[in-house]
């Protein structure tokens, strides 16, 4: 059985992984290998195969600091990862679905 067996309507699915997409800016590393891309190559097949509306990834939170990136497409799929910019702020995410449209903010609020 496949993922996508089990969503009745990819097309309006909203994933949430632990691992960032390989090749998209959302799983680079900070520190001493700064640059590095450790995303998922699985992930990224997955999510070209799939085509869901929207996924969400965690893991390398010092990502969107370091490359710049915090939201990125693959195919149609957005995919965002709402990792923490300062260790001196809490960054949340606004996400909002209407439709096939897809609309984020992040917001920084100091800790």
């Amino acid at each position: 059985m496949q993922l996508e067996d089990g969503m009745p309507d990819g097309a309006r699915a909203i994933v949430v992984t632990h691992a960032p997409p390989a090749g998209t800016g959302l799983g680079i590393l900070g520190g001493l290998l700064r640059g590095q891309d450790v995303g998922s190559e699985a992930v990224r097949r997955w999510i070209l195969r799939a085509q869901p509306l929207l996924t969400l990834h965690g893991h390398i939170h010092e990502s969107p600091g370091v490359s710049g990136v915090h939201t990125a497409a693959i195919g149609r799929t957005v995919c965002h990862q709402p990792g923490q910019m300062a260790p001196t702020a809490v960054t949340l995410s606004i996400v909002e679905v209407e439709g096939e449209e897809v609309r984020i903010e992040r917001h920084a609020v100091p800790a």
